[in-house]
């Protein structure tokens, strides 16, 4: 569940790179477990790596040094398509089951 959820954040964050100890503070909300959750995060990029080879995705996962960013040239969601057309319309929901993924929401429900 946590890959799901690695992967809906870095979708969300459109391109843009972020390192692992800001992807840790959004997965992970609790403090006083840092060194377990870098050891957890290092898994699920290991994870979520494998799951992009396995459906020929590989490539779309990049990383710079301990930054992370999805090539969204090589990605085909509703949220991007949105971003560059207005379609499928906004109706109000996204990524709901994610905390993090509020703040968004209330930038697209300003467009």
């Amino acid at each position: 569940a946590k890959t799901k959820e690695l992967f809906a954040f870095l979708v969300d964050r459109n391109g843009a790179g972020v390192n692992a100890n800001e992807i840790c503070a959004r997965l992970w909300e609790e403090k006083g477990q840092e060194e377990k959750q870098r050891n957890y995060f290092r898994q699920l990029i290991l994870d979520l790596r494998q799951a992009l080879e396995a459906v020929g995705a590989g490539s779309v996962l990049k990383q710079t040094n301990y930054t992370y960013y999805l090539d969204t040239q090589q990605l085909d969601c509703d949220y991007y398509s949105y971003l560059k057309t207005g379609k499928p319309a906004f109706l109000g929901e996204y990524m709901s089951q994610y905390s993090w993924a509020d703040e968004t929401c209330g930038l697209l429900w300003r467009e």
